[in-house]
């Protein structure tokens, strides 16, 4: 009998250590990229996506701000 309830304790234990480290990888991000760092996504430790950025656009919209509104042809950066 003692046997069975050493093994539920332990069993408990590790179902909080679980609860407790599935909490703390949630916590956690980490940045992917694909297409030559064209695309990047951020995800969490409980695999939910949490940004999808588009560098070109990022680069498109920066230099839009430089040119200041020149009328330069889009792609042209």
């Amino acid at each position: 009998m003692k046997n069975i309830q050493g093994m539920l304790q332990k069993a408990q234990a590790l179902q909080a250590r679980m609860t407790e480290l599935q909490a703390e990888l949630q916590g956690r991000e980490r940045i992917g990229s694909s297409g030559q760092g064209r695309v990047k996504v951020t995800m969490n430790g409980a695999q939910d996506v949490i940004a999808i950025s588009m560098i070109t656009r990022m680069v498109e919209e920066e230099m839009k701000k430089v040119s200041g509104g020149l009328g330069l042809p889009p792609g042209l950066f």
